[in-house]
């Protein structure tokens, strides 16, 4: 991040994409409004905190239109309401596109996933919709959370 500023990372991503300076300096604004962090435009980059620095990585790919978004861990080292808040502009910025995250937390996935997804020792343990991964879990589970949890354990220590 250097000591860009937030606006201007942005402006960056957008170049280092192949978008001409000027386009990316027109778009940019509207990035960091999807990613919420118009506020903070002025700010050094380098001075956002962790949720805020994820999302400055979602306002990089917004700035671009990308296609698709690969996330890796993106919420590791969130706080709840950070992990809320990027869960937020995931939603919001993400509907025309493709996200694939990988992850080993499950907390709140529940609200924007469509499909998963699990791999284990290399190979594709489970692929299918929400609702199917959730079959997974025993009847004796009760919050989503704990369902999540169980179903990602279950298939884990399946066969498969």
């Amino acid at each position: 991040m250097g000591g860009l500023s937030v606006l201007e990372h942005v402006e960056y991503s957008g170049w280092l994409k192949g978008m001409p300076a000027r386009e990316a300096k027109l778009r940019a604004p509207e990035a960091l409004k999807l990613a919420g962090l118009e506020d903070l435009a002025v700010r050094p980059a380098a001075s956002l905190s962790g949720g805020q620095t994820q999302r400055l990585g979602l306002a990089g790919a917004y700035v671009h239109d990308a296609d698709v978004l690969l996330l890796d861990e993106p919420t590791v080292g969130l706080d709840m309401a950070q992990r809320e808040r990027f869960t937020e502009v995931l939603r919001a910025g993400g509907a025309d596109r493709i996200t694939v995250m990988s992850t080993h937390d499950t907390a709140g996935i529940e609200s924007f996933v469509d499909r998963v997804v699990v791999m284990r020792r290399g190979a594709v343990a489970f692929d299918g919709t929400l609702d199917e991964f959730l079959i997974r879990a025993p009847e004796s589970a009760g919050s989503d959370q704990q369902r999540l949890t169980a179903a990602y354990v279950s298939v884990m220590e399946g066969d498969f």
